[in-house]
């Protein structure tokens, strides 16, 4: 998955005036990035473009980017279940987690590795990392396979 901040989709919005993938796409971004993982895909900033698109004429996700969980992965026909866990949850076998952050002002979600570290972060890596605790998890089940 690319850096949510590329040239190629920083400026993209679904309305007008309606926030840009730039500022707000975190989320989708993660989600988007556990899809290609799961999946064995790539999206290119294009094909962002228009899954973007379709996730919000479908309602899946709202014209700032912001995330309906069960619609949004059963565009991609995967049926989950998601719970939202504290910051101390230790992923078990078959469930992926996107870690909430949060800093004075800010949140912002990543990419963990089931243990509560930083796989990937859609803003790649920054000095206000280090301002981030991670608040919550969201862990996500794949129910029935993939």
């Amino acid at each position: 998955m690319f850096r949510q901040d590329v040239s190629d989709i920083r400026n993209f919005h679904l309305e007008n005036n309606s926030a840009t993938w730039g500022e707000t796409a975190c989320v989708i971004s993660c989600v988007l990035d556990l899809i290609e993982q799961l999946r064995c895909v790539y999206y290119s900033p294009y094909e962002v473009r228009d899954i973007s698109k379709r996730l919000y004429q479908e309602e899946a996700i709202d014209k700032d980017f912001y995330v309906t969980w069960l619609r949004t992965f059963r565009h991609f026909r995967l049926d989950i279940d998601i719970s939202f866990e504290d910051k101390d949850y230790i992923c078990k076998e078959n469930e992926y987690e996107i870690l909430e952050l949060k800093r004075p002002g800010h949140t912002h979600f990543v990419r963990g590795d089931g243990s509560g570290h930083y796989t990937w972060d859609s803003l790649g890596i920054r000095p206000q990392q280090k301002e981030y605790k991670i608040n919550s998890k969201r862990i996500i089940r794949i129910l029935g396979g993939f």
